[in-house]
Parts: C-alpha cells; sequence; structure tokens
C-alpha cells in the first residue's frame, strides 16, 4: 500500500474544468448564465453558488461541480431545480454545506439520476462544530458508487455504518479532517475497496477489526497520523497492505514504547521512520517483504529490548545496524534470507542479548565475511554476545555444531539447530559452558555420533538431547551413544545426557539403508566400522565393544594366508585381531608367525585344507581356534599338551578323525577339559559311528601283544609242555625208586604218604637207632 495520497479518480475532478471541454447548456433555473457556468442567484449574497457542467472520458456533461462561497451557510437548490443533467457521473461539492437530506435527494432536485453517478467529492467544508458531522443515512441511495472523497471538512467522527449504501466503493479519501477514531464496522460492507486514504487526522486509535472485510485493499494512506498525539504509548498497524510509510509518521512521538506493523507489504523503510523515538521498547516488523533496512535505522533505540524482524526478505543487513541497541534482548531474524553473519552487526559493547531467532535462513557458516571465514571459533558472528541464553539457528545450511559454544555462553539453556545439513556428531559438539542445555538436532543429515570422548564432559553438566529424524547408521562410531541410550554400563563417568523420543530413532546397516532398526534394540556388542586398507579379497572392520581389528577373508578361494595391515599402521593401538579364513584352500598356519599376527586371539579357519597343526607357529595371544571341517585325522601328544597349558576356546569338530590309539590324548583332553571344546559332541570317529568322547578306552585302544613276544611265549609253553611229559614218563618208570629217594631225603612225603597206607590189612611201626649196630 502507498502511504501517500493517491489521486486517482478525485484528481479527475479538480481538472475537469482544465483538461475537459467546457460546453454550453440548456437554460435553466433563476441562474445567471456565464461562461460554462450558471451562478445563482445572480446577488452577491453569501449564500450564492456556481454550477460548471464538463465532459470526461469522451462523455458530454459528465462532470458537475457546485462551488459554494466560504462561510455558506444552506444552498437554495430550488434556484436550479427545473434542470436536467442525465449524462452526468462525476459530482463534486466545494465548500458547500452539508444538507439536511440525503445527497442522492440533492441530485434529483438538481437534475443528476443519483444512479448514474459514480464518483462523488465532498471538498473544504468549514464545519467542526457538533451536529455538523454526517449522518448515517446521508449515502443512501448511492449504490453505484465507486469514489468518495470527503476531504479537509473537520469532521469529528463518522457514522459506523455511513458506508453501508455503497457496497461497490473501491476508493474513499477521509483527509484533513479532526476525526480520532473509527467504528470496527466502517468498512464492513465495502469489500471492493482497494485505496484508502487516512491522513491528516487526529487518530488516538483504531480498532483491530477496521480493516478485515477489505481483502481488495492494496493502498492506505495514513501520513502524518499522529502529529497530534504525542503521549501514544502504543501503536499497531497489523494485517493491512501498507507498502510504504512517510519519513515523519511517528515524528514527535517521543513517548511511543511499542510499535507493531506486522503482515503488511512493506518493502522498504525511511531511513528516519523511528529517529523520534527513543523509548522504543518493542518493535515488530515480521511478516512484511522487506528487502533491506536503511543504514542507522536503529541508531536511536537504546532501549529497545524486543526486536522482531521475522518472515521477511531481508538477505543483508547494513554495517553496525544492532550496534547502538545495548538494551536489546530478543531478536527476532527467522525466515529471511540471510547467508552470513558479521559480528559487526550485532550490540558492542555493551549486550544485553539473550535471546536470537536466526531459523529458516540461507545461513552456512562456511561463507566469507570481511576476508574471514566465519567457521572459525574466534571469527564466530556471535562470540561476543556472551549472555545469550536461547539461539535458534534451525532450517539452514550449517553442517557442523560451532565449537564457540564449548567457551562462550555461560547462560546457553537452548541451542537449536534442527533442519540444517549437519553429518556427524562428536563428544566435543556436546561440550557448552553452562550446565544444563537442550540441543536440538532433530532432522539434519547425521549419519555418525562418535561419543568416544564424552568423559571430557563434567558428569554433572546435563545435556537434553534431541535428535530424532537423522539417517543414523548403525556402525561402532554409534557405540557409546547407544550405550547411554540403552542404560548399559560404561567403563567412565559420563554427562547425564537425556534424549528425547528415543523410541523413535533408527539406524540403517551400511548397504541396507532402505530398512531402518528401532535403536533401542540394536545391540552395541555388535557394531562394527568399515576399514578402507585391507588386504586384497578380504574385508577389514574394527568392533568398539572389545576393540577387535577383524580381517573377514572368508569364501576367497585363498591358498595361504595372507599378509594383513598391522595395527599400528591401522591407529589401532591396544586393539585384538580376528582373523577369519572360512571356507578357503588353505594348508598351513605357517603365515601367523609373522609380526603383525601377533595380536591375533581369535583364527577362525574351518572349512580349508589343514593336515597337521604345529602349534609353535600360535602367538600367545590366542584365545579362540576353530579348525573344524579341516582333513586332520589326529592331534600331536604336544598340540594337545599346548592346549592343556593355555586359556584357549577350540572347535574341533567335522574333521576325518580317526579312532585309534593316536587319539587317546584327545580323548583324554575332552573328557577333562569339555568346556573349552564348543563342539566336543561333534568331533566323531570316521571309523566308529560314534563320537569321540563316547568310544570305549577298548575300543579305541585294544591290547595286542608284538609278534617276537608271541614266538618267544609260544617257544616256552611248549617247552615247558614237553618237560612235563618227559617228566611224568620219567616218574611212572621210576616210580619206586622215586619215592625211596624221596622218604630217604623226606622230601614232598605229602604226596606219597597216603599211598602207602592205602590198601594194606596190616599197620607195622618199625623203629631203630643207631646207637644199636
Amino acid at each position: 500500500m502507498n502511504m501517500k495520497p493517491l489521486w486517482i479518480l478525485p484528481c479527475l475532478v479538480v481538472v475537469f474544468s482544465m483538461v475537459a471541454e467546457v460546453h454550453g447548456f440548456s437554460p435553466c433555473g433563476k441562474c445567471v448564465r456565464g461562461e460554462g457556468k450558471l451562478t445563482c442567484p445572480s446577488d452577491m449574497v453569501p449564500e450564492r453558488f456556481s454550477v460548471l457542467i464538463s465532459d470526461y472520458n469522451e462523455t458530454s456533461e459528465s462532470v458537475f461541480e457546485l462551488r459554494c462561497l466560504h462561510g455558506a451557510k444552506t444552498v437554495n437548490f430550488s434556484l436550479i431545480d427545473d434542470c436536467s443533467f442525465p449524462n452526468v457521473k462525476y459530482v463534486l461539492f466545494n465548500r458547500c454545506p452539508r444538507p439536511n437530506v440525503t445527497f442522492a435527494e440533492v441530485f434529483r432536485r438538481v437534475g443528476i439520476e443519483p444512479e448514474n453517478v459514480v464518483t462523488f467529492s465532498f471538498l473544504s467544508v468549514d464545519t467542526g462544530r457538533p451536529g455538523e458531522d454526517l449522518e448515517e443515512w446521508h449515502f443512501r441511495g448511492l449504490g453505484n458508487l465507486t469514489s468518495l472523497k470527503l476531504r479537509g471538512n473537520h469532521f469529528q467522527s463518522l457514522p459506523p455504518n455511513i458506508l453501508q449504501y455503497t457496497p461497490k466503493l473501491n476508493y474513499f479519501q477521509l483527509s484533513f479532517n479532526n476525526i480520532s477514531t473509527l467504528s470496527e464496522t466502517l468498512f464492513q460492507n465495502t469489500t471492493q475497496l482497494k485505496i484508502l486514504h487516512l491522513y491528516e487526522n487526529q487518530f488516538t486509535h483504531l480498532p483491530d477489526g477496521l480493516f478485515k472485510n477489505l481483502n481488495k485493499l492494496t493502498n492506505i494512506s495514513l501520513w502524518r497520523l499522529f502529529r497530534e498525539t504525542k503521549n501514544i504509548y502504543s501503536i499497531e498497524l497489523n494485517n493491512n497492505m501498507i507498502s510504504s510509510l512517510p519519513d515523519d509518521l511517528f515524528k514527535g512521538l517521543n513517548n511511543l514504547g511499542k510499535l507493531k506493523m506486522k503482515r503488511n507489504a512493506l518493502k522498504t523503510l525511511p531511513s528516519g521512520l523511528l529517529a523520534d523515538l527513543p523509548k522504543l521498547e518493542v518493535l515488530d516488523l515480521q511478516s512484511n517483504i522487506i528487502e533491506e533496512l536503511p543504514s542507522g535505522f536503529l541508531d536511536n533505540q537504546r532501549i529497545t529490548d524486543i526486536l522482531i524482524l521475522k518472515n521477511n526478505s531481508l538477505a543483508e543487513l547494513p554495517e553496525g545496524i544492532f550496534k547502538n541497541c545495548a538494551g536489546l534482548q530478543e531478536l527476532y531474524l527467522s525466515h529471511n534470507k540471510l547467508s552470513i553473519l558479521q559480528n559487526s552487526w550485532f550490540p558492542a559493547p555493551a549486550t544485553a542479548l539473550r535471546k536470537v531467532d536466526l531459523g529458516s535462513n540461507n545461513i552456512s557458516f562456511s561463507s566469507f565475511a570481511s576476508g574471514q571465514e566465519i567457521s572459525v571459533e574466534e571469527n564466530f558472528p556471535l562470540l561476543n554476545q556472551v549472555n545469550l541464553e536461547e539461539l535458534s539457528l534451525e532450517d539452514n545450511r550449517i553442517t557442523a555444531v560451532p565449537q564457540a559454544f564449548s567457551s562462550n555462553y555461560v547462560n546457553l539453556t537452548k541451542l537449536n539447530l534442527s533442519h540444517n545439513d549437519i553429518e556427524f556428531v562428536d563428544a566435543n559438539d556436546l561440550i557448552f559452558k553452562s550446565d544444563e542445555v537442550a540441543l536440538d538436532l532433530k532432522y539434519n543429515k547425521i549419519r555418525t555420533i562418535n561419543l568416544q570422548h564424552i568423559q571430557n564432559i563434567a558428569a554433572y553438566k546435563v545435556i537434553d538431547l534431541s535428535i530424532a529424524g537423522n539417517p543414523l547408521v548403525c556402525d561402532c562410531n554409534l557405540y557409546w551413544f547407544l550405550r547411554i541410550l540403552q542404560g548399559k554400563d560404561l567403563d567412565r563417568e559420563v554427562p547425564q545426557l537425556q534424549v528425547k523420543s528415543p523410541e523413535s530413532l533408527t539406524c540403517s546397516y551400511i548397504g541396507d539403508e532402505t530398512t531402518d532398526k528401532q535403536l533401542l534394540r540394536v545391540s552395541s556388542e555388535m557394531l562394527t566400522c568399515s576399514l578402507q586398507e585391507c588386504p586384497e579379497r578380504c574385508k577389514c572392520f574394527t568392533r568398539t565393544h572389545d576393540r577387535m581389528y577383524i580381517v573377514d577373508c572368508a569364501y576367497q578361494k585363498l591358498h595361504e594366508i595372507p599378509r594383513i595391515i598391522s595395527q599400528e599402521k591401522q591407529n589401532l593401538r591396544n586393539y585384538s585381531l580376528t582373523l577369519n579364513l572360512r571356507n578357503n584352500s588353505i594348508s598351513n598356519l605357517d603365515r601367523v608367525e609373522d609380526p603383525e599376527y601377533r595380536y591375533l586371539v581369535n583364527l577362525t579357519i574351518p572349512n580349508n585344507s589343514l593336515i597337521s597343526l604345529n602349534e609353535s607357529v600360535l602367538p600367545d595371544s590366542l584365545r579362540v581356534l576353530d579348525i573344524r571341517g579341516n582333513n586332520f585325522t589326529y592331534l600331536e601328544p604336544s598340540v594337545i599338551d599346548y592346549f592343556n597349558k593355555t586359556d584357549i576356546t577350540l572347535s574341533l569338530g567335522e574333521n576325518p578323525w580317526i579312532c585309534d590309539c593316536k587319539l587317546t590324548d584327545l580323548q583324554s583332553f575332552l573328557r577333562i577339559q569339555e568346556l573349552k571344546v564348543l563342539d566336543f559332541y561333534n568331533i566323531r570317529c570316521t571309523n566308529f559311528n560314534e563320537t569321540l568322547i563316547d568310544v570305549t578306552e577298548g575300543d579305541l585302544c585294544p591290547i595286542i601283544l608284538p609278534p617276537e613276544v608271541i614266538i618267544a611265549s609260544t617257544v616256552i609253553s611248549m617247552f615247558l609242555i614237553l618237560s612235563g611229559v618227559l617228566a611224568t614218563v620219567t616218574f611212572w618208570k621210576y616210580k619206586e625208586e622215586i619215592k625211596v629217594w624221596l622218604f630217604t631225603h623226606r622230601l614232598c612225603l605229602w604226596a606219597v604218604a597216603h599211598e602207602e597206607f592205602d590198601n594194606k590189612k596190616y599197620d607195622a611201626f618199625i623203629s631203630y637207632s643207631n646207637k644199636v649196630r
């Protein structure tokens, strides 16, 4: 809207006598006919008036102008009541007093058809006394009126419904009057109104709903609106279509404290608009189309504490625009087109700024301002605003959390960085000078949250984190965050991280980005990260939970163990090594003697071509050995001894074990150390349909003598038998002699004594002594 007077249709009336061709008209009335006009009456009296008829827009005699003398009290229309002006569409009453009947009745009396009139101007009446304002019925009968001008009449008020009879009105001027307020219903029936002039009045109040029905209003002029109202504290010109303002609109309003002009069509602002407003506390210019602010526009607003410029089209701000605003506490610049921020814009050296809203702009913190990259901490544009409590930077193009928050802003409680382009968050981004901060990172592009060094944040700090709507990746970088989220034990003290709506958080695995996993159900122990440097045909990972470096070379048709990149070169100090060689064609383990395998704790090599195991090549760090599905038939006793002496977990099944005496050591090991062998019931004998642990010792290793022992035993047995036979034959042949000899020598008497006594009829005892000779 244009706040300056717009002379469109009414201007035509003023210049009709100059630019329109003046025609003669038929003699009528009791008037003196002059050149192009009638003068009534002929005498020079105060009631004297003149009538001018002219052409406009190629319509003959379409303009009727009634001119009265200054101070005229009445107009005697009977002097021309026999005239006829059927072509008149534009009517002008100049310095003529208010009639006591409707203007439509006046028009009829002077020969004008009221329904033909589209423009009416009622100008420069010397009134202002009570009872001389217009009445509600004055415009009855003018239903086709499209332009109405009430200028310089000193009206003190207008009836609330005076315009109810002019629904087609699109231009209305009410200027140079003494009106202090307008009724909220004044424009209720003028929905076609496009241009409105209200300047040069004495308004002290305009109701909120004054313009609510004027949806087609495009121009409004209010200049010098407040010239007589020096004590106004609050002005609200909201929800209009004001497109420009005069420079001196608020001149002299030294006590104005609140100025609100939101939801208008302002594109530019006069540089001196606020010059006379030293006590302004609140300035609200939101929801206009302002493209720039004049340099020095706010230089006099030292106590302004709330400034609202959001939802405009500001792409840049002048140097030092807020510098003098030492009392500024809240600044709203969201929904503009700002791409950079400059330190010099903001209050300095004194500042009270505690809330700044810069959301929905194009700020990236990667542009250069005054030759310096503002993403650098020391050049952060708000670095000197040390009293900040709330900062909103949502919906911009920011790619990282500014590190200035770790050293400044001891009062910061809210930081909104949602809807930006941040891809990575680590523990440093959660370091704040203040003790409790609500950090909003929702709907960024965050894939990684690495809180490995979160112990650097004091345990008493409280961080309320909102992080929903980010494409998190289920990998090892998420480990510490996930442990905190799931309430699992950590080996360190950490701050109080309170995550909003944890049940809504999801992540996806690399290669399966279309499938989201609920974060609360993801196992932190299994999270891994890929490594770029890795042996050919292998994949390398790290697993944070047990600090494991994993080299996966499964199913690659390898014939030997590959050379790996050491932990030191991978920057994985204090990491153990897991080697997965499943389903290859490897026949020996010699390569694990190499230095890069000295931290090997898990060797998984099932389904290969191993036939023997040399324990001397295995590193001391080894804790898991999986040799299932190879070609082992037995294990050397030295290997079993190694298993017994080390704390190692084994998988030995699915090998072609031959159950014989060579496996007795392994069987004994399984029975004593079965907990070490995860699959002891899968160790089966190829020569028995049984598991090794269930085979009896006799079946496993039956006692079989050597051939030489058998031969020696046979010879000895035959010799003994032959000797026995010979002894028997000899005894029977020399039986008596032997018995005598035995008796004589008193040997084996038990063998022959009974035999001598059997079958004897008499017993005799013979005694003799060696003394009887």
